[in-house]
């Protein structure tokens, strides 16, 4: 599963992967009740907290949740904004802390009226101009003019990334499975 010889946050298509990714909160097929909850940004995979453990012990990873009061996915904005941008994705609260949705919310409201302010790319509500994206999938849209799952795997990070780089932090693990997330 995980790809042992890849570097630190490989940045070819992680987030594309990442927003297209549609096993989240499945049960795990190598460790049957545990739930795929994090996605390991150097092998590119949804993992469950064993996975974590055995086989992305030393790589970074993101913890993947549901919003409470709906099934759409989010992450925390502490967490994604040490690797990449994220300054015009509007946040929002989930538990106490700040969130991102990964993919436009499937039960929220599209604008219908010239004055209110939705996402410049799936024309969600989201009532803040100065964050035009409503997720990180639209974002990336806007950027690659196509859908995150159809963006080439091979192309640059569409979003300026914050990692520093691979020598300061050999010994480090940004983010790993067991970060208070």
């Amino acid at each position: 599963m995980c790809g042992k010889g890849r570097s630190k946050v490989a940045r070819d298509g992680w987030m594309e992967r990442l927003t297209s990714e549609t096993t989240f909160h499945d049960v795990c097929e190598l460790h049957g009740q545990s739930k795929k909850k994090y996605f390991c940004l150097q092998c590119h995979w949804a993992i469950c907290r064993q996975c974590c453990y055995h086989q992305c012990h030393d790589h970074e990873v993101l913890k993947v949740a549901r919003h409470q009061r709906d099934p759409d996915m989010v992450v925390r904005v502490a967490a994604l904004e040490r690797f990449v941008n994220i300054m015009n994705i509007k946040t929002y609260m989930n538990l106490g802390k700040e969130v991102i949705y990964l993919n436009p919310r499937k039960e929220g409201n599209r604008i219908e009226e010239s004055y209110e302010v939705g996402c410049r790319t799936c024309h969600m509500r989201i009532g803040y101009p100065k964050k035009p994206f409503c997720s990180l999938a639209c974002s990336l849209q806007d950027l690659h003019g196509v859908l995150p799952s159809t963006a080439s795997s091979s192309s640059n990070p569409p979003l300026q990334s914050q990692h520093h780089n691979d020598h300061t932090n050999k010994n480090k693990t940004i983010f790993s499975c067991f970060s208070s997330q």
